[in-house]
């Protein structure tokens, strides 16, 4: 069996070169802007123009926030994905059925690729992304998640609850979930 190193990188003002391509079911994580854009959903906007468009995010919410993403790497490849800060840099919440507390790091994404799932890389993406808020002086961190669904920037509930995330809201299938740090 061959060695295997996994780190995490943070992405910010720095790191851009490590937005993933395709990792979960044809999402485009470098092109997603779920939450970063209220209009989202009304746009066709072509692949290089969605990709121009999560790069400026990054560029305006680092000036604030950095680094706003963790990348899980191993051997040199991207193999998980977590996007964070605080909720005014995601306007699309706007149209969340739960709405977050606006203090509070909202983890936007969180993707493993799909042959690294269940080897402890999101635990471990989730523990670097959690220490980087706790040393920033952030007492928690939220995200929501459907109920049932593993088909969505965040990931399954189930997870969030088996790393002690607690329900603070919850509209419809929709979670609002909280980690004190």
């Amino acid at each position: 069996m061959a060695d295997t190193t996994l780190e995490f990188r943070g992405i910010g003002s720095s790191g851009l070169e490590l937005l993933p391509g395709e990792m979960l079911e044809r999402r485009q994580c470098s092109r997603c802007l779920h939450w970063e854009a209220s209009d989202f959903w009304t746009g066709n906007d072509a692949p290089e123009i969605l990709e121009t468009r999560k790069r400026n995010w990054f560029r305006r919410v680092s000036a604030e926030f950095d680094p706003c993403a963790m990348a899980a790497v191993e051997n040199g490849s991207v193999v998980g994905y977590a996007q964070f800060a605080l909720p005014k840099h995601f306007p699309g919440l706007e149209e969340a059925e739960v709405q977050p507390d606006p203090d509070i790091p909202f983890i936007a994404c969180f993707v493993i690729a799909p042959e690294h799932q269940g080897r402890g890389v999101g635990k471990g993406l989730l523990e670097a992304v959690e220490s980087s808020l706790r040393e920033r002086g952030f007492p928690a961190v939220q995200t929501i998640a459907p109920e049932e669904s593993r088909k969505n920037p965040s990931g399954p509930a189930s997870f969030w609850q088996a790393h002690e995330f607690r329900e603070a809201g919850k509209s419809g299938g929709s979670l609002l979930l909280r980690k004190d740090l």
